[in-house]
Formats: structure tokens, sequence, C-alpha cells
């Protein structure tokens, strides 16, 4: 049997919490890895797009899948049923159908980054958050929800941590920092970002990777 992953682009890997791997592909949809099997979900399952450009796990279990052009999907974690999957879009204001990066919150948010901006799904309201509200930059690489409840949001344009998000359901009362290559960074387009179990938080840049010293306590 011919390996469906030999020939694809993938852009986005997770594990789920009962150890199935999640492929994103650039044009062959979502495949899964369970029990040493592939299976693919991808438009003729019932996805919004088969250009799969990011994949996270929600609180609840949910399966959040952004698409390149075809907005964001909710499915189940199994994806036993994507034709029933809950769809997002510009018409349910997000602010582009191009999804760059995702990053789900313990209390069930669900952040959005697009190239237009930053989207907050809470509930069954949409938010939108762009450069007017303080962000350096739309253009939204990365996102990563820390142990605090804070948000890393890596742009274009140096790192973002917006802080105090946790403490009110009102953002106005949030503050937004940003880091820039003046701040030690490798560049101001932040590509991707871990914390480790030491507390590092590594952030990788469009030159090199580097490991400032931000630690969580």
């Amino acid at each position: 049997m011919t390996d469906p992953l030999a020939s694809a682009s993938i852009l986005t890997l997770m594990e789920d919490r009962e150890g199935n791997i999640w492929a994103g592909t650039e044009a062959d949809g979502l495949h899964i890895l369970r029990d040493q099997r592939f299976r693919t979900i991808g438009a003729r399952e019932g996805l919004t797009s088969d250009q799969t450009t990011t994949v996270v796990e929600g609180a609840a279990g949910k399966l959040w899948v952004g698409t390149s052009g075809g907005g964001l999907n909710a499915l189940p974690r199994n994806g036993s049923d994507a034709g029933a999957a809950r769809t997002y879009s510009v018409r349910d204001v997000l602010l582009s159908d191009v999804i760059l990066s995702l990053a789900a919150a313990p209390n069930g948010d669900l952040w959005i980054g697009t190239p237009d901006g930053l989207n907050r799904i809470r509930g069954s309201a949409v938010d939108a958050f762009t450069s007017a509200d303080g962000l350096p930059d739309d253009f939204i690489r990365s996102l990563l929800v820390d142990g605090d409840g804070s948000l890393w949001i890596g742009t274009r344009r140096g790192l973002t941590h917006w802080t105090g998000l946790q403490e009110s359901a009102n953002v106005s009362n949030a503050k937004m920092e940003t880091l820039t290559h003046a701040s030690g960074l490798g560049s101001d387009l932040v590509g991707a970002m871990v914390r480790d179990a030491k507390g590092d938080l590594w952030v990788a840049s469009v030159c090199r990777a580097v490991a400032p010293a931000w630690r969580q306590d």
C-alpha cells in the first residue's frame, strides 16, 4: 500500500491526548496516524479545504483545523463525522479565511492567527484584534497560550506578550509588551514558539532559534 504522506507537503503536526498523530498537509487534507494506520480527512469527508495549515486540540477534546482559504473547522477528536464539522469563516467575523496559527486556552478560548489580525472564539462570540488594538502587526504567524493564561503572539514585527487576559473578560484591561530584534530576538519575524520543561520559552525566528530568558516561575 502506498504511503499517503510519501509525497505530501506537511505543514503542521499535533499529538492528541490519546497519542494519535494528526498531520495537516498543504494540499492533501488532514491525516490521522492511529494504531500504525493513516486515515485521511479532507474536502471529500467534509472539511472546507484540503489545504490544512494548522491543527490544535481544544480543552473539551474538540479538534480545530485551520485551512488556507477555507476558514476554520471544528470537529470531534476522532474525526468520525467531519461532514458535521462546525465551520468559521469571514462570514462569522473571522478576519481572514487563511488561518496561519491556532492556540487553545484552558478556559475554552480559541485564539486564531490570520494574515489580517487575531481572532478569539469564546463560546458563541467571535472577537477580532488588529494593529489598531495595539498589536505590532496584523500578520499573526504563531501563537502560544502560557501556563498563566497569557498569550504570546508571533508576528513579522516582533513577539508580543499579552498579559492580564485571564483576570478579566474585558481585554482593555490587559497589557501588551512587544519584543523585537533590538530586545535580543534573532529576527523580528517570529515563526514558532515552544516552552520547555525547564520553563524556558524557545522562539524560532527567520534567522535562527534563540532561547531568551523568559522563564515561567
